[in-house]
Parts: C-alpha cells; structure tokens; sequence
C-alpha cells in the first residue's frame, strides 16, 4: 500500500521496526521456555502450562473472531487503508513503525502461545508438531508469490483457530486440575473418552466450557448471517 501511495520512502521505518517485533518475539518464547524450566515437576509447571493454554484460547478466540471480520476483501483493504493512512495522515514515523511493530509482535506472541500450548498438549508427540510446521513452509513457499484468495484463507484459518482454542480450554483447566486448582467431576452415565489431540476428557469442568464456546460460535454465526440477510434486503 506504501508503494501504490508512493511513499517508498517509509518502506524502511516498516522494515526496522517490524524487525524488532520478530526480535522481541524470539524474547517472549525465552521466556516462556525459562519460565517452564523453572518448574520443572509438581503443581507449579502444570498451573503454568494451564494459564498459558487458557491464555492462548482468549488470542485465538479474538484472532478467530478478527479474521472472520475480515474475510471480505474489500474489509481487508480498507483495514489496511485505514491503520497505514491515518499513521502517514499526522506524519509521525514513530506512529507507523509502531503500528509495525505491534503487527509482527502481535502474530510473534501469537506463535508462542499457540506453539506453547501444543507442546503442553503433545503428550509425547512432538515429531507431530515439527511435521505440521514443515507441512506449512512448504505451503508457504509454493504459493507466497501466488495471490491467496482472502475469503476462504480467512474463513478456513479462522474455524481452525476456534477448533484449538476449544482443545486448548480442555487441556488448559485438565492441567489446573492435576495442579489442584479446579475440581474434578467425572461425568458418569455418559461414555466419555479421553482425547488429549481434541482436549476431550470425561470431566463436568472441561466439557461444559468447550460445550460452552460451540454454542457461541453458532450463535454467533447464525447473528452474523441474519444480519447479512437484514443489510442485503
């Protein structure tokens, strides 16, 4: 968008400080990692490692429900429009290279809770995630010079990040349970399995939250398409 507006001249501060935000990224999973390190058996790694999936159920949530937004491409240009615009609008560098920043940091944290979570969650099978990393560089690389179509890229992400942050929350309160921070209660009558891939477990207090979120998402859904119908007629 810097290009078509010809303001190349701002390509630099974007560069500089969307290189800081990866820095600062590296520094969040450091400190994450000494942070588990230093728990190393007991109550204390399991309470952090279910804060830190809870924590990242609320980022893909609020990602999930960003991306949806924006799966219109008309919503993204616009959004995009409008942050780099109203940065170069006050003339202030520091606005834009900040606006920068945050974008790189904001996705950088994201990674690190969300690869956090799946390393807590993997029970053993961690080739698995290395796997799935390689699997998306591949894609990347094969269609990063190809236009990617921004609805189903949005839509598709956005219900894969709400299917994690439903496991997570399994997993994120199974792990505050073996802390002894929530209770137990197991469902009985009802033949549930344990899922660790899926954060399923035969629990009242790790069911009802997941069950919880599934209604919203429909709910949710059902609202957004209404609404849609309202604005069309």
């Amino acid at each position: 968008y810097l290009g078509r507006a010809g303001h190349e001249k701002y390509l630099s501060t974007v560069y500089n400080w969307a290189i800081a935000g990866i820095v600062a990224s590296f520094i969040t999973a450091y400190i994450c990692s000494v942070l588990l390190e230093s728990a190393e058996t007991g109550a204390s790694r399991e309470t952090i490692e279910g804060f830190t999936a809870l924590t990242a159920v609320v980022v893909l949530l609020s990602t999930s429900a960003w991306m949806g937004s924006k799966a219109q491409g008309d919503a993204w240009k616009k959004y995009i429009e409008g942050m780099v615009g109203s940065t170069i609008s006050t003339g202030k560098l520091r606005a834009l290279g900040f606006a920068a920043f945050l974008a790189v940091y904001r996705e950088g944290a994201e990674v690190v809770l969300f690869y956090q979570a799946l390393f807590n969650n993997a029970s053993g099978d961690i080739e698995m995630i290395w796997l799935g990393f390689a699997a998306g560089c591949a894609v990347l690389m094969q269609t990063g010079a190809l236009r990617i179509p921004l609805r189903p890229f949005f839509l598709g992400t956005s219900l894969l990040m709400f299917l994690l942050a439903v496991s997570f929350t399994g997993g994120g309160i199974e792990a505050l349970q073996e802390a002894e921070m929530v209770s137990m209660t197991l469902v009985r009558g009802i033949p549930v399995p344990t899922i660790d891939l899926l954060g399923i477990y035969p629990t009242y207090e790790t069911l009802i939250p997941q069950l919880v979120l599934v209604l919203a998402a429909v709910i949710a859904v059902f609202y957004k398409r209404q609404s849609g119908k309202a604005s069309a007629a």
